[in-house]
């Protein structure tokens, strides 16, 4: 039997609450990608959760003013899958933004 309180219900509107990231974008130039987004900061940004693979499977914690990520050296001929979350400063996070970008 499957139940849901009043409590329940709140915690799941608020973690919808948080809007993503607009314009996740990147580029892949002289052996690096960048990446680029951006988001009205108001104040309960906490961090966003950058994801990536291939390159180790990583997730990076980045600040809230950061509107860039870049890696530097990016291995040829491969095609990479991110995605980006913005978490508030109650732990509450939005729907990951997904982008692909191949270095072919």
């Amino acid at each position: 039997m499957f139940s849901c309180n009043e409590k329940e219900k709140q915690i799941i509107v608020e973690e919808a609450m948080v809007p993503p990231v607009n314009s996740f974008s990147g580029e892949y130039a002289q052996g690096g990608i960048v990446l680029n987004w951006d988001y009205s900061y108001t104040g309960q940004i906490e961090h966003y959760l950058l994801y990536y693979a291939p390159g180790g499977e990583t997730t990076d914690t980045l600040s809230p003013y950061q509107l860039y990520y870049q890696i530097p050296h990016a291995v040829a001929d491969t095609n990479y899958l991110f995605n980006i979350k913005v978490v508030d400063k109650k732990g509450h996070h939005s729907e990951a933004q997904v982008l692909r970008l191949s270095t072919y």
